[in-house]
């Protein structure tokens, strides 16, 4: 279904801000001119676009060509995101814009882990691009703004795999082929052969996040597979997850998908 409003917007400003505080729901696959760029406040989303699906949760942000199929399934109750829709001509005097070029040739969405301080002016900008909807401005204004979000998500790509030490995408993918482990990080940091605080200035560098935090995330988005994907009961998923107990893990789900195990299931059945 191809989304007229978002198109007339794009054809005579050049870009859309919405922002929405959504409960779960699943709309129909969807397409538009330009790019789309979706910042999560809160609760977590899968976004599917064309046969891919990623899990979007608060601190991330998703980028995507919009002329793509695609559609967010939530998957917590209650949904907090701000949307910005653009055509990339006004982005065309951000000083790089590798990220954008990638999404748009390849047709694929790039998930995006920006930390505090770079989501904040992120944030700040398309709300200022928001803002200025509803008043006359320059072209220069706007293209300003625009080459400021596009600076902040380049800085982002930078920092993710491909713009990071090999140290840290071999503990990343460890962490990740491993969600049953119940290793510390100085357990980790000695398994590759580098000092605890390493480990640390390396995930609040280029991740933005704790190791700690990092591996809680894998932990659950591998609960989330095992979820929907076997008929293990929720008891059994949380030793293969890495927790101690059900509790434990019921706990740590609520808080980062915001609903429980149970509930997250029965929306797939």
């Amino acid at each position: 279904m191809r989304d007229v409003y978002v198109d007339e917007n794009l054809s005579s400003r050049g870009y859309e801000v919405n922002r929405r505080i959504s409960p779960g729901f699943f709309p129909q696959k969807h397409w538009h001119e330009g790019v789309e760029l979706l910042i999560v406040h809160s609760g977590v989303v899968e976004f599917y676009c064309d046969d891919r699906r990623e899990l979007v949760c608060p601190g991330e942000v998703y980028l995507l060509n919009g002329s793509r199929p695609h559609c967010p399934r939530i998957v917590s109750r209650r949904f907090d995101r701000t949307v910005l829709h653009f055509r990339p001509e006004l982005a065309s005097f951000a000083p790089a814009a590798r990220v954008l070029n990638r999404v748009q040739r390849s047709g694929m969405g790039e998930k995006l882990k920006l930390p505090g301080d770079s989501l904040r002016r992120l944030t700040w900008a398309v709300r200022q691009l928001a803002d200025l909807t509803r008043r006359p401005v320059s072209q220069l204004t706007i293209e300003g703004l625009m080459g400021l979000v596009v600076a902040e998500l380049e800085a982002a790509s930078d920092r993710a795999p491909g713009g990071r030490p090999a140290i840290l995408d071999a503990v990343v993918a460890y962490m990740e082929g491993n969600p049953d482990s119940t290793e510390s990080v100085s357990d980790l940091a000695h398994r590759f052969a580098i000092s605890p605080r390493t480990v640390y200035n390396l995930f609040n560098e280029y991740l933005g996040c704790t190791p700690k935090q990092f591996w809680l995330r894998a932990r659950i988005e591998h609960g989330c597979r095992l979820l929907k994907e076997t008929p293990w009961t929720v008891e059994s998923i949380a030793r293969h997850t890495g927790f101690d107990s059900l509790r434990g893990f019921q706990q740590a789900f609520q808080r980062i998908v915001g609903v429980s195990p149970s509930e997250f299931r029965s929306r797939y059945l």
